[in-house]
């Protein structure tokens, strides 16, 4: 059997979620190397950068380390912004957090997951192997 992640999963962008809402758990947190912000891997595979908007809302949410965030229930949905540069309103993703911060769902809400029944991240080729750096011994 083939994990097909892999092959069916990407980056989360507003055409990914036009046509309704995303609920997923985060399996992986690790930052972006190119755009120096976090990337969240949800048990789906896909992933999605977090940029400041939605990384005040997991830390008020989960708290500021990012191993806290691990395993909790996220909403991905359509949301818009104003582009500031021109005035121009344009669609983006808002993150909204489901799970408690203690996990304990005693007030109705989703638990936290338990990391043994979570898939494992996607094992993913690096990204720069045909990197331009020649090096001098």
């Amino acid at each position: 059997m083939v994990d097909m992640r892999k092959y069916t999963s990407g980056l989360i962008t507003p055409d990914e979620v036009r046509d309704g809402p995303i609920e997923a758990r985060i399996v992986s947190v690790y930052i972006s190397e190119k755009h120096n912000v976090p990337v969240l891997e949800l048990e789906t595979g896909d992933q999605f950068f977090v940029w400041p908007q939605n990384g005040k809302k997991l830390a008020r949410a989960y708290g500021y380390n990012s191993d806290d965030w691990l395993r909790h229930l996220i909403k991905l949905e359509l949301g818009t912004y104003t582009d500031k540069k021109n005035g121009e309103e344009k669609e983006t993703v808002n993150l909204t957090p489901i799970s408690s911060r203690d996990g304990n769902a005693g007030n109705g809400t989703p638990q936290r997951a338990d990391p043994d029944k979570l898939p494992a991240p996607v094992e993913r080729s690096p990204k720069d192997d045909l990197s331009d750096d020649i090096p001098f011994n």
